[in-house]
């Protein structure tokens, strides 16, 4: 189900690229080589291509948000899923659909995922973008499938 969630995140992504480098790339605000400062071209994450998808390493950040996913969406019943709360920025990350992680990870689940988000998406200048264009109908739900969080509503 996570391979649908990217591919769904994937397909409903609409691209408005200007794909220019930002001027000044984020603060290096972690040590060690997984955390140096990245710009939208130079984005990279362990166990993840280097790959486009209408913007510079765009599958690359949403491969990395699905392996933290993975760490933190663990369940045993529909009532320990919860949706994360992330601020998306030029990714589209999340709204369509959005995550569902287990309750008692969801913050550690939010500042990773955000911590890459914004690694990936400039603070300032011209900056590529993906816009969600949500194709789910209704209300997602939030459910436990094989154990891992996932959601409902088709």
């Amino acid at each position: 189900m996570r391979r649908a969630s990217l591919s769904v995140c994937l397909l409903v992504a609409v691209s408005a690229c200007s794909c220019s480098r930002s001027a000044s790339p984020e603060a290096n605000t972690q040590t060690g080589d997984r955390f140096r400062s990245a710009t939208q071209e130079t984005y990279e994450y362990p166990g993840c291509a280097d790959e486009d998808y209408g913007c510079p390493r765009l599958k690359t950040v949403f491969c990395a948000l699905e392996i933290i996913l993975s760490k933190y969406n663990e369940c045993g019943v529909d009532d320990d899923c919860v949706e994360a709360a992330l601020n998306p920025r030029c990714t589209g990350a999340g709204e369509c659909p959005p995550y569902f992680v287990s309750r008692g990870s969801i913050q550690i689940f939010e500042t990773e995922a955000q911590y890459e988000i914004d690694r990936y998406c400039p603070a300032d200048g011209l900056v590529c973008g993906a816009s969600p264009s949500c194709a789910l109908p209704g209300a997602l739900l939030p459910v436990c499938r094989m154990g891992r969080c996932s959601f409902s509503g088709f």
